[in-house]
Parts: C-alpha cells; sequence; structure tokens
C-alpha cells in the first residue's frame, strides 16, 4: 500500500449456522487468497464464524466457547502475514455481542461490538445480543479505518458519522447479513453510495451470501469510493472473493473543502484507535 491506495479483498461466502469449524476454514482459505494477491485488508461478512443468525445457540455456553476458541485460531494462523483480516463472531465478555475481530501477524488489532441492534421483521438480536458502546478506528499506515457493522451503517446519524467527523475515517468497512428482498440490491447501492458521498469516505461492504430457513442472502458486496461511485459490485447468489485497489486520497481532497470535520463535535462520543501496523509497500511492488 502507499498513502493513495489500499488493497481491499472483500469475501462472499456461504456461512453455515453452528458449522464453526467448517465457518472457520473458509476464513483460512480465504485469508490464503488474499495473501497470494498481497491485499492490505480482507473483509468477511456478519457474524461469519457463527453464520447468520445463530439464534438461541447464542444462550449455550458450549456454543459461545467454541466461537471464541475458532477466533483464537485464526488470529494464530495469521502469523507471517501481513493481511488485516476482519471478520464476524460473537464477543464475549460479561454479556454476549454481534461483534467484529480484527487481527493481523498473530495479535488482535482491535474488537468492535455493534452498536444499532435491528429488532424488526425477522430480525431479534436485542434478545441476544448487548449493545456496543464506542466507536473504532483503525490505523494501518496512513490510512484510518471505521468498522461498523450492518445496521450501524443504514442510520444517517449513527456509528459512521462518527467515526468519520471525530474519528478521522477515510474508509468505512461493514460487515453485513443483509437478507434478500425484490429491489434491495438497489436500495443497497443508492443509500450506500449516497452515504459514502455524503460523508466523502470510501466504503468497504461484506454481504453474507446463502440461505438460513426462511432467510436468504443475496452477496451483492459493495465497494465504494468516496465521490459514492460503485467500483466493484460483488456477485448475485454466488461465492466470490474479489481484490479491488482503492483511492483513499479522493476523500482527503474533498474533505478538505468540508468545514464538518472540523466543527462537528459530539461530547458522548467514544472513539477508540488502534493501531493496526505497517501496511505493505507500493502497488507497484506487488505485481
Amino acid at each position: 500500500m502507499n498513502r493513495m491506495f489500499l488493497r481491499v479483498s472483500v469475501a462472499q461466502l456461504d456461512s453455515f449456522v453452528g458449522d464453526i469449524d467448517g465457518n472457520a476454514e473458509k476464513v483460512k482459505y480465504a485469508m490464503d487468497v488474499a495473501e497470494k494477491r498481497k491485499s492490505d485488508i480482507l473483509v468477511l461478512p456478519e457474524l461469519f464464524i457463527t453464520g447468520y443468525p445463530p439464534e438461541d445457540l447464542v444462550l449455550r455456553v458450549s456454543f459461545l466457547k467454541a466461537n471464541v476458541n475458532a477466533v483464537k485460531d485464526l488470529i494464530e494462523y495469521s502469523k507471517g502475514k501481513d493481511l488485516l483480516t476482519i471478520v464476524g463472531f460473537i464477543d464475549v465478555d460479561e454479556d454476549v455481542y454481534n461483534a467484529a475481530v480484527a487481527f493481523r501477524n498473530g495479535r488482535i488489532v482491535g474488537i468492535y461490538r455493534k452498536r444499532l441492534l435491528p429488532n424488526y421483521s425477522i430480525f431479534d438480536e436485542r434478545r441476544y445480543f448487548n449493545v456496543g458502546d464506542e466507536a473504532l478506528v483503525l490505523k494501518l499506515g496512513d490510512a484510518k479505518i471505521g468498522i461498523t457493522i450492518c445496521e450501524d451503517l443504514w442510520s444517517p446519524a449513527g456509528p459512521m458519522m462518527e467515526e468519520v467527523f471525530e474519528g478521522g475515517a477515510e474508509v468505512i468497512v461493514n460487515l453485513s447479513a443483509s437478507p434478500y428482498y425484490c429491489g434491495k440490491r438497489e436500495l443497497r447501492k443508492k443509500y450506500l453510495s449516497s452515504r459514502a458521498f455524503d460523508y466523502h469516505t470510501a466504503i468497504i461492504y461484506s454481504n453474507m451470501i446463502g440461505g438460513q430457513d426462511e432467510i436468504v442472502f443475496d452477496g451483492s458486496s459493495l465497494i465504494i469510493d468516496a465521490e459514492g461511485r460503485i467500483i466493484y459490485e460483488g456477485k448475485v447468489f454466488e461465492e466470490e472473493i474479489f481484490t479491488v485497489d482503492l483511492n483513499i486520497d479522493e476523500g482527503l481532497r474533498a474533505t478538505l473543502h468540508d468545514p464538518r470535520r472540523r466543527d462537528w463535535k459530539y461530547e458522548g462520543c467514544k472513539v477508540r484507535f488502534e493501531d493496526a501496523g505497517v501496511p505493505r509497500k507500493d502497488k507497484t511492488d506487488r505485481k
């Protein structure tokens, strides 16, 4: 990576509810692919380790422990790799959280806990999870990367605003398990493109694929630049690992003319910064 480009891999793969070992093996496979492509970042969907939605499996201590142990194994597997991997799992503390773990070269860089839990239609997340209470921005070299999970990105005044205006994020990563319905793909594209354009911030959107009971996930992951242009759209109802070189300097140029970043303050906002280390060399060295 140089200051202008971030090489991003997105893995929209079929995660099976309860098959923690099988799902973890898919993460390893995606890591190997992204590492061979010399990517800076690999992003997988929401709750990929457990499958989505895990529902009452969350109430089983053995299930929670297996999920945590799988993440520990993946962190060990990442030793010697310059790849920053971000994947969804259940974080277990005094309570349980729908979370994303970011790790690189054998260490955890940061853990983000989902803050906006949907509790409507097919969603029942408040029954199972507690709410996160802080934003997370990772520093990968000069790049600042904010982490969000699904619903967090759909609120115009939610975590993305805090990570961009208070945390200075130039890229927002979103791990998602967004169900399909007629017209959903076009709605997503319009909504996320407008969000990227309004905040002058690139978006990396990794969506689940496959089905669980009556719920169907279509993939259709997106990479959108800071001008709101769709750089790449993932396949529909097909597994795929795609890689894109994302220009992050476009957002910087736009924000220099945006006074909101200088004036915006929110006393209740907590942003945690974590150092993800030194990125790879220039894009020219990766070919």
